[in-house]
């Protein structure tokens, strides 16, 4: 990939699997009939292929269902949005950069203990709307660099949750927690040294320690 952006070329169209897509935009022609399709208009002389792409999907559908017996002829699954659990997702990055990786998303079906996975690749950053089987219990995991070279990463993973059909709910990924923390100690205008969060004066015990603070997490 990176001898082929290095004489110019824009675009990969493959027939196979390429895992390294962050080097070139890449479309992967997995149809047969696609495949046929574009050597017949090539044989033909048609030489140029015009290909438009969006960076990031605004929205991710995840869907579950499963037949109990054998699948009965003519059989369709349907789904609408309207019945599914929606999720306002946030994607940051903390280095500050535009990144293409990996996300794991995984489910099960509390009744009939069907379980699955599934793994797409994620721009950061981005906002996306993310709709969601009700009754199943979804999770997620997701890696995210916090270095330019890629060579600090950190990941988050979502707790398996069952959402409930029709609830709207929001997501955040790549952002500091919220959470009791100590910032950095006021420094007392008498001697120039730290002020302690707590500290004892004669019988009596003070304190002044912030809660809720927020803070980054470390590498």
């Amino acid at each position: 990939m990176t001898a082929l952006k290095a004489h110019g070329v824009q675009l990969v169209l493959s027939y196979d699997y390429i895992e390294d897509t962050g080097v070139l935009p890449v479309f992967q022609l997995f149809s047969a009939t696609g495949n046929q399709g574009l050597r017949d208009r090539i044989t033909a002389g048609d030489d140029q292929v015009h290909v438009v792409g969006r960076p990031a999907a605004p929205s991710l559908y995840l869907l579950f269902d499963a037949v109990n017996t054998a699948l009965p002829n003519g059989h369709t699954w349907h789904f609408d949005p309207a019945h599914l659990a929606r999720v306002d997702s946030v994607y940051r990055e903390p280095a500050g950069v535009r990144r293409l990786d990996d996300q794991l998303f995984g489910s099960t079906a509390p009744v009939t203990g069907l379980s699955g996975s599934t793994d797409h690749e994620l721009v950061f950053p981005q906002t996306r709307t993310e709709y969601y089987t009700p009754g199943v219990t979804w999770s997620a995991y997701t890696d995210i660099g916090i270095s330019d070279d890629w060579t600090h990463l950190t990941s988050q993973t979502m707790a398996p949750l069952a959402r409930d059909a029709g609830t709207r709910g929001t997501s955040t990924w790549g952002s500091a927690p919220f959470g009791p923390g100590l910032p950095q100690a006021l420094i007392s205008s008498e001697d120039g040294k730290a002020l302690p969060w707590a500290y004892r004066q004669g019988d009596k015990v003070l304190t002044a320690i912030p809660f809720f603070h927020r803070r980054c997490p470390e590498p």
